[in-house]
């Protein structure tokens, strides 16, 4: 996921004991340690290195930890998206510089690069879609309680690909929780991705929209300008958007996918399609 990015380390903490992490931390001598999710583990572990100073968002974790820089910033109220936010925290290590050189750095390049072999893997799937403009579904999510049924995704499905003939539609049905996608049109088309999420970027990069939840495929898309249709909770909407995302685009969840009602799920796919008309007669 970082390749091509200037990272001196990337150190992967699962099978890692508390002492094993605090030693590794201690090793490094760090003057700034910034601290992403302060959940009262990470904070313990952290607050007893001999890491500086400590930069994170205020938790019950890091509240009365003299080591701890807090910052606070409401989940509920604020409108700042999470990328910002984790900006944020780079600032406070010294704002001065911060403010002075943010605006001259160039972001453009930060993108997501797949390599030779994910391209490949991309043109291989696409070889066997004959349509010019394709659309991306991604049912499949494990970041969010809020979204479709999985009937509602297949009833979607059904509807874009019997209106737009001449559209080819991938669904991504990698982690599907062993549900089985029917055959529903000919121009419907499944994506199972192996754990190599550079073949989903090196796809994602060859779609015109996607249209998903609030889970990672959509901030792939954000990261490579691929336009798409957000399907959010009021809570993403304002925690999750990117920059690249049209905020007129995001179609409202309410209610978790256990709550929604049949009539509720009819609506928000009428939404969808309509979102989708829209996006086509402006382009």
């Amino acid at each position: 996921m970082f390749s091509g990015l200037d990272i001196d380390e990337i150190v992967v903490m699962d099978n890692m004991s508390a002492e094993q992490i605090r030693a590794h931390i201690n090793a490094q001598c760090f003057n700034y340690f910034i601290m992403t999710q302060p959940n009262r583990w990470r904070c313990k572990i952290v607050g007893n290195t001999n890491a500086k100073n400590i930069i994170s968002f205020i938790a019950s974790g890091s509240w009365f930890r003299l080591n701890f820089h807090n910052i606070f910033i409401s989940k509920s109220f604020s409108k700042i998206p999470h990328y910002q936010r984790l900006l944020r925290l780079v600032r406070e290590i010294n704002p001065r510089i911060y403010d002075e050189r943010i605006k001259s750095i160039d972001f453009s390049n930060a993108k997501l690069k797949p390599k030779a072999h994910n391209i490949k893997n991309a043109k291989d799937f696409l070889a066997q879609i004959p349509q010019k403009t394709k659309i991306m579904l991604n049912p499949f999510v494990r970041s969010t309680f809020n979204n479709l049924t999985f009937e509602g995704w297949i009833e979607l499905t059904k509807i874009l690909s019997a209106k737009y003939l001449d559209f080819g539609f991938v669904i991504n049905a990698s982690f599907n929780g062993g549900r089985e996608i029917p055959h529903i049109a000919d121009n419907v088309y499944l994506f199972i991705n192996n754990d190599d999420l550079f073949n989903l970027v090196a796809l994602l990069e060859n779609m015109d929209l996607l249209i998903a939840p609030s889970t990672g495929t959509m901030h792939f898309a954000n990261n490579l300008n691929i336009p798409s249709i957000g399907l959010y909770s009021k809570t993403d909407c304002a925690l999750w958007v990117g920059e690249n995302m049209d905020k007129n685009r995001l179609v409202l969840l309410n209610k978790t996918t256990k709550e929604i009602t049949p009539k509720e799920e009819e609506q928000i796919i009428q939404e969808v399609c309509k979102k989708v008309e829209e996006f086509f007669a402006n382009r």
